[in-house]
């Protein structure tokens, strides 16, 4: 499969022209950075309070195999066709019934 604007946020367009908004994005930005350079025992220790009872070892796994396939490289931004690619998958697990244009959905 080729790449695919998996993570995204969601938000109000005026929320995008506040502080608040602002902050989110940077901070997201080098979280996501992180997530791209650091060790995936290291980001499992991380996560492990959102996994509760989930073996460390198995979490680690996971990380690696996320780092292995690519998840998180790349900017936050969604280009036009990794949101396309999108759309393919929700549309061919019938997730979606019609397809919002860019333009109407990326800001």
């Amino acid at each position: 499969m080729p790449p695919v604007a998996f993570s995204s946020l969601c938000c109000a367009r005026g929320y995008q022209k506040t502080e608040g908004y602002a902050t989110f994005v940077k901070t997201y930005e080098r979280v996501r950075e992180w997530l791209r350079t650091a060790p995936a025992d290291e980001i499992a220790v991380r996560e492990a309070s959102f996994f509760p009872g989930t073996d460390a070892g198995v979490l680690a796994a996971t990380v690696t195999r996320y780092l292995s396939l690519g998840c998180w490289q790349g900017g936050i931004e969604i280009p036009r066709d990794l949101y396309e690619q999108a759309l393919n998958v929700f549309q061919s697990v019938g997730a979606i019934t019609w397809r919002h244009r860019y333009e109407e959905v990326v800001g």
